[in-house]
């Protein structure tokens, strides 16, 4: 029998290639394709991992990665996941003179806005306990001093959505020479998730949907705003 992860990430796939043919242009000249296919593989890598082992035991494995040395890395990699950073980063984009319009500004706010409203929705109807309030404290998880371990709205990770809806969006605007660049920023995205899982703020399955739903709302906003504003990237 197909366990439910994996069914689940090979409709998405086919939802994705739907969809692929409202943004072919941005296949043939942006970054964009390179960007989806790290994604597909990250659908189908996740799913395996989830119909492997289970989804607290693969918080176990990353949270108990622990050593000195990332004890000071992932406080620093899970910023690039909240939103001040990445509204820096995407603002740097209006630096640049064919970006700096309205038009513009309107397409990447909604290609931002939208997936992190909708994570946050998710995240008050679900109300899923973070590891710590699951695991009642157990003494087993590592938790970095310094960091505030949080206990409730566990599903899905904002900090995850945040990164991987920025890397998408940065898919569309960065040209097909470039795209190699697309690939480091793809694997900083995961390195944030990580960093959720291993600072004991959410389960594997919280990156999981938080980097898909996102990703899966950006392309989406993207494909009907686009038109509408008219916007030349």
């Amino acid at each position: 029998m197909v366990h439910p992860a994996l069914a689940a990430s090979c409709v998405l796939i086919y939802k994705i290639y739907i969809l692929m043919s409202a943004l072919r242009p941005y296949l043939q000249a942006k970054s964009l394709g390179l960007f989806l296919i790290c994604l597909c593989a990250w659908i189908v890598a996740g799913g395996i991992m989830l119909s492997l082992e289970e989804d607290r035991s693969l918080f176990r494995f990353f949270n108990g990665l622990h050593t000195p040395f990332l004890d000071r890395v992932m406080p620093a990699l899970t910023t690039l996941g909240e939103g001040v950073f990445i509204v820096c980063a995407l603002s740097a984009l209006l630096l640049l003179k064919r970006y700096r319009n309205w038009r513009f500004f309107l397409l990447m706010a909604g290609c931002i806005l939208t997936p992190f409203l909708v994570v946050q929705g998710l995240k008050n109807i679900f109300v899923a306990p973070r590891p710590i309030a699951y695991f009642d404290q157990a003494s087993w998880i590592h938790i970095v001093e310094g960091q505030t371990v949080h206990r409730s709205l566990s599903f899905p990770s904002g900090h995850t959505a945040g990164i991987f809806s920025a890397i998408c969006f940065f898919s569309f605007v960065l040209p097909r020479r470039y795209a190699p660049v697309i690939v480091i920023l793809f694997l900083l995205g995961l390195a944030v998730g990580i960093s959720r899982m291993y600072l004991a703020q959410h389960f594997f399955s919280d990156v999981y949907a938080g980097s898909l739903i996102s990703v899966a709302v950006t392309l989406l906003v993207f494909s009907l705003l686009q038109r509408r504003l008219k916007v030349g990237l």
